[in-house]
Order: structure tokens, then sequence, then C-alpha cells
């Protein structure tokens, strides 16, 4: 996918309408970064991640809502992917150098693979950790690499994502959530291998039915969310990273509390409250069931 970026018209910010230039690539539901405001424009609460909540050709109003004023905003709404996008195979190796018995390199190939889901966890005081799982029609030891040029990952000189500095939790498409102590997700795409005969390995990938599950534990500073479990109301829920090289959003655009646990743990202890979620595909303008949107830093 390519990059969206949107700039404001000369027209200045009125209840919370911004004026743009084109609105072409961008949806209700998606979350933009805004930039450029200024003290002595709408004022720096403009800066940052916003919701869209209406779209016309040439308007946008968000939530949080844009202060009105004056400035030269620019929007972007990074490189997007859903879970409705058609499932993408892929090769990939690993290179075990000198490993083979002749003093070579040992290389196995994965043959037309696919993510078959994936997890996140954030823990508070950690390292962002998440973990994907791969299904290959096919395995093999080849003599040579895949390919004449192989792609190799070095070590990284950025900095891992890390719980303190760098995530949001984002509920209801308001300002950063407080009291958030855990946020986790799990995505399956319940793919499975087909067999068939006179094939080693598989013949196909069956697709499955994506389910997305998770986990938000918050400070019982307030009763808001475990009120909309016990009344069965839907919500969203957008978690962003900042990381060294962009910024990521995952966003579902509706969610259900499927279960919730508050212990009572005694005296001169926080009382938390433990809300297990399921996401559920949007509505009209909002047909998928995860969004995914990379922010490269310039």
């Amino acid at each position: 996918p390519s990059e969206v970026t949107i700039t404001q018209l000369s027209a200045n910010i009125v209840g919370g309408v911004l004026p743009v230039s084109d609105t072409t690539g961008l949806s209700v539901g998606d979350w933009v970064e805004f930039a450029g405001a200024t003290a002595s424009g709408s004022d720096t609460v403009n800066n940052g991640f916003k919701r869209i909540e209406t779209l016309t050709a040439t308007d946008i109003t968000t939530m949080p809502a844009l202060e009105d004023g004056a400035d030269d905003l620019t929007i972007r709404a990074g490189l997007i992917v859903t879970n409705v996008e058609t499932p993408r195979l892929f090769d990939w190796e690993k290179r075990r150098d000198g490993a083979r018995a002749d003093g070579g390199d040992l290389y196995e190939s994965y043959l037309d693979s696919s993510i078959n889901g994936f997890g996140l966890d954030a823990a508070p005081g950690s390292i962002l950790t998440t973990s994907f799982d791969i299904l290959a029609l096919n395995h093999d030891l080849p003599d040579a690499p895949l390919g004449t040029t192989p792609y190799t990952v070095a070590g990284g000189t950025n900095r891992a994502a890390n719980t303190i500095n760098d995530v949001e939790v984002r509920l209801a498409g308001s300002s950063v959530t407080t009291g958030a102590t855990r946020f986790s997700l799990n995505v399956t795409n319940n793919m499975a291998g087909r067999t068939a005969l006179g094939v080693n390995g598989f013949s196909s990938l069956r697709n499955g039915t994506f389910v997305l599950t998770g986990t938000l534990s918050l400070y019982l500073d307030s009763d808001t969310e475990r009120q909309r479990m016990l009344d069965d109301d839907k919500t969203d829920i957008a978690f962003i990273v900042d990381a060294d090289d962009g910024k990521l959003v995952f966003s579902c655009p509706s969610i259900s509390y499927s279960s919730a646990s508050r212990g009572s743990p005694g005296n001169n202890q926080d009382v938390v409250q433990n809300l297990n979620f399921q996401a559920f595909k949007g509505g009209a303008t909002t047909p998928y069931t995860l969004k995914v949107q990379f922010f490269p830093n310039p």
C-alpha cells in the first residue's frame, strides 16, 4: 500500500470541521496523525493521533474533536492493511553458516508461506513483544539460496519499543486512556494445510475465520467499561506504538467484552479490573475487524 498524506486548505478550523485539499484514500474510522499545530494557531492539542468521525470530499471531523483556529496542518494516514485483504503468500529461508557436513552453508526454505496469526503483549515497564504464527505449504533443504542476492537480517540500531514511553491505549475514539495496566491481543486466521495423494507436504492452504481476542486491564477508577460489559454495549479500541523507525496503530472498530474479573486484594493494594474482549466486523464505513496502520518516520 501507499501512504496517504493530506494538506489543510487555508481556511480555518470552524466548529471542529477541518477543510482539506482532498480526502482520497481516507476513510471514516481511520486513525490519522496531525502535525503542524502551534500555540498561536488552533493550539498544539491538535497534534497527534485522532480518529476520523465524518468525511466529505473536502472536510474532516475527528474524535477527539479538533480545536478551532488557524494552522497549516498535515494529515497522515500511514500505510494501511486490514483483515479483508487478499492473503499474501511469500517464501523465506534460514541460513546456517558452515552447518553442512562438507562445511558449506545449510539452507532451509519455507515455500508459499502465510501469516496464520500473531500475538502482542504490553505489560507495565517492559519491552513490547510480538509473536507470529507462520504456515507454509512446503519445507525444503536446497543446496543453494532461493535468490541470487538473499536478504540478510542484520542487527538493528533502533531500540526496542517499551511500554513506558512508546504506547497508548484509546477507547471509544478518546484521548489517551489513563489507568491501563496491561493490553494484549491475539489474532488467528484459522488457516490449515490441505493434504492430498501424490503430494509431499500440503497441496494448498485453506482459509479460515478471522478471530481477534484480547485483554485490557484497568485500575478501577471508573466503572464505565465494566458497565459496557454488563449492558453488552460495543465500543472501539486502538493501540498505538511510537517506535524509533515509525508508528503503528492497531485499531478495532467494534469490540465486545466477553468476561471481566475484579479482585479484592486487601488493604493498601490497588483494585484492577481485567476485561476480556472479542473484536467484530464494523459497520458500513468500517467493514473490517482489524486495521493496522504504519507511519514511517519522515
